[in-house]
């Protein structure tokens, strides 16, 4: 499955539990509107799925990196700056 795939149903309980706002992984397991789509994986596993996904418009989202907080990689979620139509 593509990152794309496993990132459309967490993307936009993230950007709703945390909005613009940096987060660490761990705090995804924390969220309850989160913890229950990303239920299935790893801190790690999500950290690298994250990763890999950075820049990429997923649905009017994207992750970007946000930086790092006591060795803590922090992600945050934002609006993507253009739109891609597929017909």
């Amino acid at each position: 499955m593509a990152n794309r795939d496993l990132l459309e149903k967490p993307l936009p309980a993230i950007a709703g539990a945390f909005g613009s706002e940096p987060f660490a992984v761990v705090d995804l397991l924390t969220a309850a509107g989160v913890r229950v789509v990303v239920r299935d994986l790893t801190v790690k596993q999500i950290g690298q799925l994250l990763g890999r996904a950075v820049g990429t418009p997923i649905n009017g989202l994207v992750i970007e990196r946000a930086g790092h907080e006591l060795s803590v990689c922090l992600w945050r979620v934002g609006a993507c700056r253009f739109a891609v139509t597929f017909r």
